[in-house]
This record gives structure tokens, C-alpha cells and sequence, in this order.
């Protein structure tokens, strides 16, 4: 339960800094990421390779989450980081100006 908790907190956080991640994408990468936590462990195969079954299930989630949402359908969302972020947070490469 905490790796969902974790891999939540995680999708939470990248959605706040990379504007393309869609909700598709969030939650197709959460759903492997259990699954492949579950999978693992569940079947006795935890470590993999050394690692926790939770560090292989995260980076299964952020690859899936990054695929999804960049082949993906998105909807745009063309406000400049200025209007989406706290004031004084605007990032040098806002493509809006």
C-alpha cells in the first residue's frame, strides 16, 4: 500500500511540473505500476535483479505514463506558465511568452 501511496505523491508531482502529462497517461502508468508491484510480488520474484519490486514497478510507471501521454490524445491547454503557476514561478522556457 505505501508504493501506491508513493506512486501516486509521484504522478502528483510530475503532473505539477511537465504540463503534457495527461490524466490517460497518470493513470495508465499508476495501473502498471501496481500491477507490476503486485505481479512481483505476489509470484515470489521480489528482489529483481537486486532492486526492490517498487523501484522496478515506478520505472514501468513513468515510462508508461511518459508514452502515453506524449502518443497519446491530449487536450491543449495554451496558457502561458504565468496563469497556471504561483506568481513569481514562471519558468524561462514558457513557449507562450
Amino acid at each position: 500500500m505505501p508504493m501506491v501511496v508513493f506512486m501516486l505523491v509521484i504522478g502528483t508531482m510530475w503532473g505539477a511540473v511537465w504540463r503534457r502529462l495527461t490524466l490517460a497517461g497518470a493513470v495508465s502508468g499508476l495501473v502498471v505500476g501496481v500491477g507490476a508491484v503486485c505481479g512481483l510480488v505476489f509470484t515470489g520474484h521480489d528482489p529483481v535483479w537486486g532492486m526492490n519490486a517498487g523501484i522496478v514497478a515506478l520505472a514501468g510507471n513513468l515510462v508508461v505514463g511518459l508514452c502515453v501521454s506524449h502518443y497519446g490524445p491530449r487536450d491543449s491547454d495554451s496558457r502561458p506558465y504565468a496563469q497556471v503557476l504561483a506568481p513569481g514561478l514562471a519558468l524561462a522556457s514558457d513557449p507562450a511568452g
